[in-house]
């Protein structure tokens, strides 16, 4: 998240409550489980909690780190990228793994910048530079 310029800083794992000062928040859709989303079976995954807790507290994104997570709350096959889909006010994004089983997706970080380009909000010196270049 430090380098595509979601946070200032690079944080330690123990430290994801302090992502939240930054207005990212972190869950799991498959909680009571680990392993690689190919040895996951469907029941494994909290959609339906998910659900209620957008429809709860209505973030502005949702970014799922597995298509296979995506695919199974939307219910169909997903692309990544900004999904068409809006649940509320909230949009979606599905993004590579960042496991090194998925490194092969990867494509140097490039679905990664579109979602910090998407979230991240622009200096105001530089939405009035991008103005005049329009």
């Amino acid at each position: 998240m430090h380098s595509i310029g979601l946070t200032p800083r690079l944080f330690e794992p123990d430290e994801y409550g302090e992502l939240l000062n930054h207005h990212i928040g972190l869950t799991d859709l498959a909680k009571r489980v680990s392993g690689a989303d190919s040895t996951l079976k469907r029941q494994d995954f909290g959609v339906q909690t998910l659900r209620k807790l957008i429809t709860k507290y209505q973030p502005k994104y949702i970014a799922f780190t597995s298509k296979r997570a995506a695919r199974e709350f939307f219910g169909s096959d997903v692309n990544y990228g900004l999904h068409p889909s809006q649940l509320g006010r909230t949009r979606f994004f599905v993004l590579p793994s960042p496991s090194g089983l998925a490194s092969r997706f990867w494509q140097k970080g490039r679905h990664w910048h579109e979602l910090a380009a998407l979230v991240r909000p622009l200096p105001p010196n530089n939405r009035i530079e991008r103005t005049r270049e329009r």
